[in-house]
Formats: structure tokens, C-alpha cells, sequence
């Protein structure tokens, strides 16, 4: 007689211990690939460079690869059990957190799919993390797990708002500048105009959209036009990046006055100014 455990009982006879063999050794087999593939999975996961988190239905944290202990700063194993929001999310944030993960796990967190948000570290420092979330359903279609992948993106974050805050200082020196400015794009679009320009030749950026609206308003003598012209574009061809190039010509303005102005195009990487 053979158990469902493949065990042979006393007594049994040469057919049912030859049967009981091969299913031991398929037992083994299974049970061997069965490791095989968990252990493979757990290498792919703790060499993987991004935090690898996965939450029970509660906000327990049931994983998390070898890249998220270090990146929170605890030891290996330390997070298990842990419910995650009171953990490691600042405590402004802990609501919102909540209320995110309770749309994913009653399924309408479509829109939360990829979020961003701060996740405080073991020695209370805050980090950006971009997270790519994923739902995991059991057989019936409930849903048993959330996991989700996050990326560090702090140093990003921060080079982003300073370069924000660059832009706002350039932009507050533009529009206080003693001289008209505009910048212009690779395509001939005017992105911006400051208000000394406005003052001294009555177009806004409604007015002259782009450069060749500007030659036309600006220079309406067709001949004129075109010497302007050429010249631009000889200039914006051979200049360097930071090179000037001051060249004077005659503008009429919007109320049809005509003033002689010293025009000095400055070559940018990504804009003509």
C-alpha cells in the first residue's frame, strides 16, 4: 500500500515499492525545481538595482530585496512584518499613503500605477522614490499582494528644483533688464519676450509669435527685409555658442515709429537670445 505521501507500508509487495519509488523521486524533483526556481528568483531580485517591496493586504512588508535594505538603511530581514506606511513614510504623509494603497488593493489604483512619493529611511533621512506598482491576484481573482518597484530619484528631484530656481532668478534678471530681451528656439519660436522689449517696440509675444512674423512687422521694406534677413541667418550659422555678434539695424515699431537699434544675438546651446 502506497500513502499520498509516496511512503511504502510493510508488506507491500515488488509493483507497489517499484511505483512508490518513481514517485519519491518525482516528489524529489519537483520539490528540488520547486527551490531551484525560488532561489533563482531570490538572486534576480537582491542583484536587481531597484527597491523591490511587496505588501499583504494589511501594508505588511512580506519582501523586500537586498538594493531596499540598503537603501532604507536597515539590516537584511529587519522590515518583515513591518507595516510599511507607519515605518518608513514621514508621518505627514502616512494618510495619503494609506489611501493610495487602498484603491490598489480594491482594484481602482490605475492611476497610481507609477507614483512618486518620500519614504523615510532608518536614520530619518527622506528619499524621492518612483514606484511602478503591481497587483497579484490568487486563483479566484482577489487580490493577495501588491509589488511594487521603486527607483531613487532624490538626486534628480534636487537637480530639478535647483534648475527651477535658476530659471526663476534668470527669468526675474530678464524682466528687470534695462534693455529689451527675447529667447528664441531652434524652430524661429519667440518663447519669450521680457517687458523692456514690449516698452521699446510695442509688440508682445502675441504680436510676433515667431522670427518670421518679426521680419515682417519689423522690417516691412521688402528689400530691408531681406538684407536683415540674411544676415541673421549668417550669423546664427556660424556663431558659437557665447559668441556675439552686435549688428544695428532700423526697426518700425507697432505705432509705426521707426527707431535705430543695436541688436546683439547670442548663441545658446538650445535657444538664440
Amino acid at each position: 500500500k502506497i500513502t499520498s505521501y509516496g511512503y511504502v507500508v510493510k508488506d507491500s509487495g515488488e509493483t507497489v515499492l517499484n511505483t512508490s519509488i518513481k514517485m519519491a523521486f518525482k516528489l524529489y524533483e519537483a520539490n528540488r525545481e520547486l527551490k531551484e526556481t525560488k532561489e533563482a528568483a531570490d538572486r534576480y531580485l537582491n542583484v536587481a538595482a531597484a527597491l523591490i517591496l511587496s505588501l499583504d493586504s494589511r501594508g505588511s512588508i512580506t519582501l523586500l530585496n537586498d538594493s531596499g535594505y540598503r537603501l532604507m538603511g536597515y539590516d537584511r530581514g529587519e522590515l518583515i512584518g513591518k507595516n510599511w506606511f507607519d515605518t518608513c513614510l514621514p508621518v505627514r504623509l502616512r494618510e495619503e499613503g494609506r489611501g493610495i494603497f487602498e484603491k490598489l488593493v480594491q482594484g481602482r489604483g490605475e492611476d497610481v500605477l507609477v507614483y512618486e512619493n518620500p519614504v523615510l529611511t532608518k536614520s530619518g533621512e527622506e528619499l524621492v522614490i518612483l514606484w511602478h506598482n503591481t497587483i497579484l491576484r490568487d486563483e479566484n481573482g482577489e487580490i493577495v499582494t501588491i509589488l511594487s518597484s521603486g527607483e531613487d530619484i532624490t538626486s534628480r528631484k534636487r537637480a530639478e528644483a535647483e534648475i527651477a530656481l535658476e530659471r526663476e532668478k534668470l527669468k526675474a534678471l530678464f524682466d528687470t533688464a534695462p534693455f529689451g530681451m527675447t529667447l528664441i528656439d531652434e524652430e524661429g519660436r519667440f518663447t519669450y519676450i521680457n517687458q523692456k522689449f514690449t516698452d521699446l517696440f510695442g509688440y508682445d509675444i502675441s504680436d510676433v509669435p515667431d522670427g518670421r512674423t518679426w521680419f515682417r512687422k519689423a522690417y516691412p521694406d521688402a528689400e530691408y527685409r531681406h538684407t536683415v534677413i540674411s544676415a541673421w541667418k549668417n550669423d546664427h550659422r556660424d556663431a558659437v555658442p557665447g559668441e556675439q555678434r552686435p549688428r544695428t539695424f532700423t526697426v518700425t515699431c507697432k505705432d509705426g515709429s521707426h527707431k535705430i537699434v543695436n541688436f546683439i544675438p547670442l548663441r545658446l546651446h538650445s535657444a538664440v537670445t
